[in-house]
């Protein structure tokens, strides 16, 4: 007897805590504030997701903005100010006072429900801070506080996955390493270590060989951020992603063809610039005055790794489009850049550090070549589909 009396006791002290929770649960109505573009393809998934959270939950009510609509545009800018969103990327969605930047099936619809649910048992007060922006009356709601987005959710069969996955630093090293085995610049650094190691100086060839191998890595950064924030700008234009999408499957035809075609070397520079490039090295390397030696061997990086962006613009061009599609911070946009030039200089460093070391030349061979040039096609290609059929799995924050 006692012991049914304290499993009452027990059920009357559970049922006083939490019904208060669940009715408060069934009340509360919360807004789900959308903004985004017909054209964006990541906000009609997004759409096509929240329409079925209205049979999952109660009270659930979800309002649309299309910005390309004028007062819409101003809206959305006034709701990024006050969120303190310095880049304006679509789907942004605002539930009470949490953000989220784009849409991944399988990560940012979880991060949806966590937020929902926390809203709904009174984990977290929730007031509608996009219609307080609406009608000028946020300084009724409490400060914004962080996000409660969970840095982990749990996927069954695979567990725990980290929000922050690796799929973007993924795909950078690998476009950056295929990118890398491009010959339009490698052949002109092995003809560099080749004169220098006739003089049989290590001191030279350690300043010659840095020298040109940061100038064409700075070169190469400069040119992607220029790129990186043109896509930034017109990412969500349908247009501007078609273009990559032309360019990554003209540039991965021409590489899977370069690979059978082509026997070696660079097909940009004709034999008759090759020739004059190889005086010019030769002059630079007997240059007695270490000043104007130097500012030969920049001079040669910078012209002959511009001509590089057009042997090779595919894979930058793409990866900056991919990077554009992913929500980061200004700062990461641009680590992320110096990662892939870092990837992408990788094999003439190691020829650098070997030949330093060795004085001896010791290049990759033309298979290796060709396997990069044909893995890399078919990269290209199907990251053109992609763009074009589903952008989304391309967003990986």
């Amino acid at each position: 007897m006692k012991k049914i009396l304290k499993g009452l006791l027990m059920l009357l002290i559970f049922l006083t805590i939490f019904l208060p929770n669940i009715a408060l649960a069934q009340e509360k109505n919360i807004t789900i504030h959308v903004f985004g573009t017909y054209t964006c393809s990541n906000c009609e998934n997004a759409k096509m997701y929240l329409n079925t959270l209205k049979d999952k939950y109660e009270n659930i009510n979800i309002i649309y903005y299309e910005i390309n609509e004028k007062e819409n545009s101003t809206f959305f800018n006034k709701t990024l100010k006050f969120f303190n969103q310095k880049t304006p990327r679509v789907p942004f969605i605002v539930i009470g006072n949490q953000t989220l930047t784009g849409f991944s099936l399988g990560i940012t619809d979880k991060q949806i429900e966590t937020i929902i649910i926390n809203y709904q048992i009174g984990k977290n007060e929730y007031h509608d801070y996009v219609d307080a922006i609406l009608k000028d009356e946020t300084e009724k709601l409490p400060p914004l506080k962080e996000n409660i987005i969970p840095e982990k959710i749990n996927i069954p069969f695979f567990g725990d996955i980290t929000l922050k996955n690796l799929s973007l630093p993924i795909i950078t090293i690998i476009l950056g390493v295929l990118d890398g085995f491009n010959p339009c610049a490698m052949w002109v650094l092995l003809f560099l270590i080749s004169t220098l190691l006739g003089l049989n100086d290590k001191k030279k060839i350690k300043i010659y060989g840095f020298t040109f191998i940061l100038t064409s890595a700075v070169i190469y950064y400069i040119f992607m951020s220029a790129w990186l924030n043109l896509a930034i700008f017109a990412s969500t234009l349908f247009w501007f992603r078609l273009l990559i999408a032309i360019i990554a499957f003209i540039g991965g035809s021409i590489n899977i063809y370069n690979a059978f075609k082509e026997d070696d070397g660079c097909t940009v520079i004709d034999e008759k610039k090759r020739t004059k490039i190889f005086t010019r090295i030769k002059s630079f390397v007997q240059e007695k005055q270490l000043v104007l030696a130097l500012l030969g061997i920049i001079f040669l990086a910078i012209s002959v790794n511009t001509i590089e962006l057009f042997c090779s613009a595919g894979f930058p061009v793409i990866y900056t489009q991919i990077l554009a599609m992913n929500n980061l911070s200004p700062i990461f946009y641009y680590l992320y850049l110096i990662f892939y030039v870092l990837f992408f200089m990788l094999d003439d460093i190691h020829i650098f550090l070997v030949a330093i070391k060795t004085l001896e030349l010791k290049a990759f061979s033309t298979k290796y070549s060709r396997i990069t040039k044909i893995i890399g096609g078919i990269l290209m290609i199907i990251i053109g589909l992609l763009l074009l059929i589903n952008p989304n799995l391309l967003s990986f924050s």
